[in-house]
């Protein structure tokens, strides 16, 4: 049995389009597989300072951390020349632990200590600023950066770096990302299956049964095509757009109203050549777009149709908007009063 053409047509489409939704999930994916989400929003418990460095050997980057007291260094944490936090620190077992703390969760105030205070922070390796400040407090202590090097911890707590509202709506971001390719995806699937399911026929509903629609415009392709150019058909009853991005098949009695957008393809002063957008709109105030047609197949097409249909409004205006629309408002009271409806009001939303 002949495949038809029309779902042919759409299963081809919906493959290709699954090529860059599958590449971006996998991406996705990858990111993700990377990012530890769930010990960001349920971060490890640490009620000690000595278990900060047995937790950052076991991969563990963010905590809830809980600890006694927390002395200021005397040194602030800037961003832009803006005090963002503060350095604090500990002292357990011999050992310094230093803290970054947000000037948020300080309410903008610098305790010289914080008692039994709690919250989550991400456990990061001293950097520049870390050594800045070894230097500059080991100064202030007339102590050398190497000795009061060797008894601090490299691994600084950070509740600055947690904070960052930059790591929640990256989160949010990455989540809605993923939901989109894998939506996508389903429906790019399902098209695959079952072609009748392709959003633009479900503007076809209206006009009968969409399978047989389907059918009886393929058949027309294949027996009585008036008009053929290189990827739209012009039937005894249907108009069909085979394109390279989109499908689309209108009932030709159905059409109201078909207009064309012209655009110039140019790069710098180069001109190239000048494409149509080719727009049917149908008793049901439907619109189907043909995106990217030759300007010389879509005004044949337009010709054709107007020839043998001159009740199809042509080109656009706010005339042929406005006389759609009063059209189509006397086809809602003519529905209205054959089913006994009331129409005292002409206000009626089409």
């Amino acid at each position: 049995m002949k495949e038809n053409k029309i779902k042919s047509r759409i299963r081809i489409l919906s493959l290709r389009h699954l090529i860059c939704p599958v590449i971006f999930l996998v991406f996705i994916i990858v990111i993700i597989s990377n990012f530890p989400i769930k010990e960001y929003f349920m971060p490890v418990k640490v009620d000690s300072p000595d278990q900060i460095k047995t937790a950052f050997m076991d991969g563990v980057r963010h905590v809830n951390i809980s600890t006694d007291t927390l002395y200021y260094t005397g040194y602030d944490y800037l961003r832009n020349n803006k005090k963002s936090g503060s350095f604090y620190y500990s002292i357990d077992n011999d050992r310094c632990i230093y803290y970054l703390i947000s000037s948020s969760f300080l309410n903008n105030t610098t305790p010289d200590v914080l008692y039994n205070v709690k919250f989550k922070a991400k456990l990061i390796v001293g950097n520049q600023v870390y050594t800045k400040l070894l230097d500059n407090f080991a100064n202030d202590l007339s102590w050398t950066s190497t000795g009061l090097s060797n008894v601090s911890s490299k691994i600084v707590v950070s509740e600055l770096d947690y904070s960052d509202i930059k790591n929640p709506l990256f989160i949010l971001c990455l989540f809605c990302l993923f939901l989109y390719s894998i939506f996508d995806i389903l429906f790019l699937i399902i098209n695959v299956a079952v072609p009748e399911s392709y959003y633009s026929f479900f503007k076809l509903i209206k006009h009968g049964n969409v399978h047989k629609i389907l059918d009886l415009a393929d058949d027309e392709i294949n027996n009585h095509t008036i008009i053929k150019t290189k990827d739209m058909y012009l039937t005894e009853n249907y108009f069909i757009d085979l394109g390279f991005n989109s499908v689309n098949v209108v009932p030709i009695d159905k059409i109201a109203w078909i207009y064309d957008h012209n655009r110039l393809h140019k790069f710098l002063f180069i001109k190239f050549k000048i494409t149509s957008n080719l727009y049917l709109t149908d008793d049901y105030k439907h619109t189907f777009v043909c995106i990217g047609k030759r300007k010389d197949d879509v005004d044949l097409i337009m010709d054709r149709l107007t020839s043998d249909h001159p009740e199809i409004l042509v080109g656009y205006s706010k005339e042929n908007e406005h006389q759609l629309q009063n059209s189509l408002l006397g086809i809602k009271h003519t529905f209205m009063k054959l089913f006994g409806k009331s129409d005292e009001s002409d206000d009626i939303d089409i």
